[in-house]
């Protein structure tokens, strides 16, 4: 299998808790990229005028399910990964933007599971089948104003007084 060593950059939209405001945004495909998308701002404030436009290579809709996510994101570096090559996952965004569900999913409905419980399912699965058994070594990591967490460990001794000291 080649292996595609760019970094991928995608977006997922969250739905908004108030059924009253719309959409300040436009999805579009470029015609002269079939790699990109463009994810367009309208501006609806009185200070800043015009259209703020940022590219990814897929923008997974409000309606997205942690499957397609799963699929798309998360699948084809595992598939990487077990072949040997190192990969990262990189969740970025502000407070209450859907990092942790989108990572992490819902702990009350299965099918909500995120990225993180279904590759470690998707792992165990395919090493089955594996000779020899592949070394798995996982990693996740949190940093919250400039402090880096190991979310692997209890919360009282994970804090890290620098990111060099995270594993």
């Amino acid at each position: 299998m080649a292996v595609n060593h760019d970094i991928k950059v995608f977006a997922r939209l969250k739905k908004e808790h108030d059924s009253s405001t719309t959409a300040n945004y436009t999805i579009s495909r470029r015609n002269d990229s079939n790699d990109f998308e463009d994810l367009i701002f309208r501006s609806t404030t009185h200070r800043i005028h015009g259209c703020k436009s940022f590219r990814f290579h897929k923008i997974f809709g409000e309606g997205s399910s942690q499957d397609e996510i799963f699929e798309t994101v998360a699948k084809p570096l595992i598939k990487s990964a077990l072949e040997g090559y190192n990969c990262t996952i990189f969740a970025y965004g502000q407070t209450g933007s859907g990092k942790t569900y989108t990572i992490t999913g819902s702990p009350n409905k299965y099918a909500d599971r995120g990225i993180i419980p279904r590759s470690i399912q998707y792992i165990f699965k395919r090493s089955e089948k594996m000779s020899p058994k592949p070394l798995v070594h996982i990693s996740y990591m949190e940093i919250y104003n400039e402090i880096g967490y190991d979310l692997l460990h209890p919360r009282q001794i994970n804090a890290a007084n620098s990111l060099d000291e995270l594993p």
